[in-house]
């Protein structure tokens, strides 16, 4: 059974990582119930399926922002989202960026050699990376 996480209450922050939280897929669930006149209600919980468990996506979000900030990562998490404004990518908004750029970040795709914008990304921003 998969295990729900809907607040942040519920998430060891001592205890998680990266890997912990990185996103495996997006997971959606539609919950009925009735409200207090007898009719029916319908509510919809958005997230993020992880190695811990199916956290609610804002409480996914929280958690990844927190391990940014644990990590000393800000700066790094700004550059990538730079990166992603200066690609060929189109985003609705900055919201929508900002969520592409915490499933990138969570995943640490700018250690993976095998990512496309490796070489670009980090000859940019961590050039000290490429002369290892």
């Amino acid at each position: 059974m998969d295990i729900l996480i809907d607040r942040m209450e519920n998430i060891n922050l001592d205890e998680i990582t990266f890997s912990s939280v990185r996103k495996m897929y997006g997971t959606g669930r539609a919950f009925t119930f009735k409200n207090s006149q007898g009719g029916k209600k319908t509510h919809y919980r958005n997230g993020c399926m992880t190695a811990i468990g199916d956290i609610e996506k804002s409480v996914w979000q929280q958690a990844v922002r927190e391990l940014i900030l644990r990590a000393n990562e800000t700066e790094l998490f700004q550059n990538l989202k730079c990166w992603l404004k200066d690609s060929k990518m189109i985003f609705r908004d900055e919201k929508e960026l900002e969520d592409y750029a915490l499933d990138l970040h969570a995943a640490r795709i700018f250690d993976r050699t095998e990512w496309v914008g490796y070489v670009d990304f980090n000859t940019k921003f961590r050039p000290e990376i490429l002369h290892k």
